[in-house]
């Protein structure tokens, strides 16, 4: 799998939400790359 900043803005947005549902720790998907 790439990593969320790796793919289409449509589909690091969802790979983030999906992190976001993994682990509780928000800033670290503004924290990423965009």
């Amino acid at each position: 799998m790439p990593a969320c900043w790796q793919m289409p803005s449509a589909a690091s947005i969802l790979c983030g939400i999906k992190k976001l549902t993994r682990m509780p720790a928000s800033k670290r998907l503004w924290s990423l790359p965009r």
